[in-house]
């Protein structure tokens, strides 16, 4: 009984992991064009505040998601970047723009430029995982071609040539 419990126990914490993934690869989706949107709000004269409470109204689900998160933190009387910090721990694809904006809302550094630089940056390590997966693609190929087309050839063109020489003897 407990080897079954064992390998539930095993089985939920794999699915949970996979969740979790999935959910962070999402985020990481969606996440430049939100930064795209708080840069833009904030560069058109937004506070930083009313730039997250538009990008959580206007972004992605996801990312509207944590945008939320922190604008609810912060109305619970949460410093914006302690706010900030916290839900990195609940999204770690959050990471790149924490890290920049953290520190930029503490020393008082101009937001938009730093949020532009960061929305690039996070496109452009989308097109670096894209090129990634697409050579894996090749790899993953390999695979079906040992395992289904050579037995087939050789059981269409070697066998056949076998038996014939196997009944002329």
């Amino acid at each position: 009984m407990w080897a079954i419990d064992a390998f539930v126990h095993v089985l939920e914490g794999t699915r949970e992991r996979r969740r979790r993934r999935v959910a962070d690869a999402e985020l990481a989706e969606a996440l430049p064009l939100a930064v795209d949107l708080v840069a833009v709000a904030v560069g058109a004269g937004a506070s930083f505040l009313q730039a997250l409470d538009l990008a959580a109204r206007w972004a992605p689900t996801v990312a509207a998601q944590r945008f939320e998160a922190v604008r609810q933190r912060i109305v619970l009387g949460a410093a914006l970047p302690d706010a900030l910090s916290a839900e990195l721990s609940v999204a770690p694809a959050l990471a790149p723009f924490v890290t920049a904006v953290v520190p930029a809302l503490r020393l008082g550094a101009p937001l938009a430029p730093l949020l532009r630089t960061v929305g690039t940056e996070m496109r452009a390590a989308q097109v670096r995982a894209a090129m990634t997966r697409a050579r894996a693609v090749s790899v993953r190929l390999i695979f079906p071609l040992v395992v289904l087309v050579l037995p087939a050839f050789a059981l269409l063109t070697v066998v056949p040539a076998l038996v014939a020489g196997w009944r002329s003897i």
